[in-house]
């Protein structure tokens, strides 16, 4: 039995992380326990952005031991996301709902990664292909998704609190083995109506990485 059997999904699936940050604008922080929580809340944002940093509580991932087992046999797809509208956020339902689009570009004929990927911390709620073409044997696909993810909202430094909203996808057909998402280019976007109110949308970010 090899690695990826042995610890199946738990090191092995392809993680893509859509990365949007948005904070309120600065005041007083009243005291050290508070600037103490900023702290430890950056580099919690900065451990996930990182991929080959392990978030506080999360299970690590050996990177060392997966990059012995790596595979030049491996399928790249290309990954981008617009991020068009967050339709709601719950603090006390721990959760938000995203409109937005996502596209795939990819070579093997055999992939539809348009139809396998899911959220790994949420649920898809609607999914429309809009868009589907091949040039020159590079596949190309667009979808228009609702999602819903659950996310919990450390209110503590409320006023002056910022948040980190994630969007896992993972492909529920391949293992890290053998397929790899990989940012393409201008990969995490958003549109101008993203607006939460009391907040300011910071920046978007992507990456890919191995997950536990």
């Amino acid at each position: 039995m090899d690695f990826f059997e042995t610890k199946g999904r738990a090191i092995a699936a392809s993680w893509l992380l859509l990365l949007i940050g948005f904070f309120l604008i600065a005041g007083y922080f009243g005291g050290s326990k508070l600037y103490a929580d900023k702290i430890e809340t950056l580099q919690r944002h900065e451990a996930r952005l990182d991929p080959h940093k392990t978030e506080q509580g999360r299970t690590r991932v050996d990177l060392a031991e997966l990059e012995k087992m790596d595979s030049d046999t491996y399928d790249t797809v290309y990954v981008g996301i617009y991020l068009d509208r967050i339709l709601d956020i719950s603090t006390k339902a721990t959760s938000w709902t995203a409109d937005l689009y996502i596209w795939f570009k990819w070579r093997n004929d055999s992939l539809d990664p348009g139809e396998t990927f899911q959220i790994i911390n949420g649920e898809v709620q609607s999914k429309t292909k809009l868009e589907q073409t091949t040039e020159d044997g590079l596949h190309y696909a667009l979808y228009r998704v609702t999602a819903r993810m659950t996310k919990f909202f450390n209110v503590v430094r409320y006023p002056v609190d910022n948040h980190l909203l994630t969007i896992r996808i993972e492909d529920g057909d391949h293992l890290w083995n053998r397929l790899r998402y990989t940012p393409g280019e201008n990969g995490a976007e958003y549109s101008s109506r993203v607006e939460v109110p009391g907040y300011r949308l910071q920046q978007a970010e992507m990456v890919s990485k191995p997950h536990a």
